[in-house]
């Protein structure tokens, strides 16, 4: 049986009484098809293979045991977090009924993937008493992205929301030329590598939206027409912060907390996709724990990982242990 819009009661309630609404037909396959193209750039790359990951990663002095111990203390302390929503990710794969978790699926991926964020920033001494979703996606982006430390798909990102940014990006004419879109199941690397860029650039527009109503109160001014105002707006777009991988896994929580998730749950011809989005979920909260760990590794004193790895074994009762850390490297 279909379910079409307008046998949603819900979807025909709101659209009758005048309220904003999202529209199925866009909003639900760009969630499918954003998470799974991550998955297919994963799966298709080199980068996280041990060999590149160590390359990457060695090399960086470690913290020392004493001096640093504030920070050890904080980098564990994230690392279990993220171990934690990874761990219940993982579980939701074994039951019937995708449904019954596919939201909070959602929300522990991406809170996995902000904690082993916050677990690197710890362990790069970074301070972060008052931590919050911006500046976590802040720091991490200029500490790791902007020293070419994250692989791809995760180090996709803009330093700003100028226009001129947004065009480095580089992907609108490909599109045009295989007639892809976001709304499209991702077929291959080229159309999974647009897919991604197009996710970032509608995380584009709706932060341009608040700098845009921002620029508006405090200037008092309706609108851009006039060349004055447009310079005032995109001189607060240059001025603007960095937009990166993190910022559009906090977006797409968003999407899963609030209305465009509705129809991964509340529509019939949803369900063939939602244990595939849960797995492409699981792949990409994997492989950021795996670069995760292997920057622990060498930036933490001395066999301090082995001993994570070796207690999390011992005390930790998720399903998920040490194991799921990876690096599997001997002690030197």
């Amino acid at each position: 049986m279909k379910s079409s819009e307008e046998q949603l009661i819900l979807l025909k309630l709101k659209k009758d009484s005048g309220l904003d609404h999202p529209d199925s037909k866009y909003a639900t396959p760009a969630m499918y098809n954003w998470v799974k193209s991550l998955a297919m750039i994963i799966d298709s790359s080199d980068d996280f293979s041990h060999e590149n990951l160590v390359k990457l990663y060695s090399g960086k002095p470690r913290l020392k045991e004493d001096e640093d111990a504030k920070f050890i203390a904080l980098t564990y302390d994230n690392v279990m977090m993220a171990l934690n929503y990874h761990s219940s990710l993982k579980a939701m794969l074994n039951h019937s009924n995708h449904s019954d978790f596919l939201i909070n699926g959602i929300i522990s991926w991406y809170y996995s993937i902000y904690n082993s964020a916050k677990a690197m920033l710890t362990a790069n001494m970074q301070p972060l008493e008052d931590p919050n979703h911006s500046t976590v996606a802040q720091r991490w982006y200029c500490d790791f992205v902007l020293t070419h430390k994250i692989p791809a798909p995760f180090n996709i990102g803009v330093s700003s929301l100028s226009k001129n940014e947004e065009k480095a990006l580089d992907y609108k004419e490909d599109a045009r030329e295989i007639n892809y879109n976001l709304y499209k199941n991702p077929n291959n690397i080229n159309e999974a590598e647009i897919a991604v860029k197009m996710y970032l650039s509608g995380v584009i527009k709706n932060e341009r939206e608040k700098v845009e109503k921002r620029v508006k109160k405090d200037y008092k001014i309706e609108d851009f027409r006039k060349k004055i105002n447009s310079i005032k707006r995109d001189e607060a777009f240059v001025k603007s912060r960095h937009i990166g991988f993190l910022n559009m896994a906090f977006r797409y929580r968003g999407k899963a907390n609030y209305r465009d998730a509705l129809f991964l749950t509340y529509n019939i011809d949803a369900l063939p996709r939602q244990k595939e989005l849960i797995k492409n979920m699981v792949k990409t909260s994997d492989a950021f724990l795996k670069l995760t760990s292997y920057y622990l590794y060498y930036r933490l004193p001395k066999d301090y990982w082995h001993m994570l790895l070796n207690d999390l074994k011992t005390h930790s009762t998720l399903s998920e242990n040490g194991e799921t850390l990876y690096y599997q490297q001997k002690r030197k």
